[in-house]
């Protein structure tokens, strides 16, 4: 488990990777570079990855790993955005109904199971699930919502 792990340390050495530099990262982090440089050693040093290395005059350059990290850690804090967002709406009362659709090239079983999540997540917002036809064209099921999902 990576218990150690927080959104902050992600969200730092993203920059660190975006900006190329530690200089530049701290600087659009509005924090100093020697703290930004401990985060950084920290989180490297507990995963045992190395996402850079000191490259020409003293710029970065980025291992494989920390070309992978750039696009993982925006995925992660797009993520933490969305589910705080997502629960906002909840709390809020803004999700009411929701559509699910897909056509016959989709997997039903996956279908199922994302019905089932939502289920999880919303018990009291209905699901109405659409289907498409070959034709490219959508429809609404007449059959209940319980029975599709």
């Amino acid at each position: 488990m990576n218990d150690w792990a927080e959104f902050r340390h992600f969200r730092y050495l993203l920059e660190i990777v975006k900006q190329e530099g530690f200089r530049a990262a701290a600087e659009s982090l509005h924090t100093a570079q020697p703290n930004l440089s401990a985060q950084a050693k920290q989180f490297q040093e507990l995963s045992n990855v190395h996402l850079f290395r000191r490259g020409k005059a003293g710029r970065i350059e980025l291992t494989e790993t920390g070309i992978a990290f750039g696009a993982i850690a925006q995925g992660l804090l797009d993520a933490r955005d969305e589910a705080i967002a997502a629960l906002v709406a909840i709390e809020r009362g803004q999700i009411q109904t929701l559509r699910f659709g897909c056509t016959s090239l989709v997997d039903q079983e996956l279908f199922h199971t994302c019905c089932q999540m939502h289920k999880e997540i919303l018990p009291l917002c209905p699901v109405l699930p659409t289907h498409g036809d070959r034709r490219g064209g959508c429809h609404t099921s007449s059959q209940p919502a319980a029975s599709l999902c």
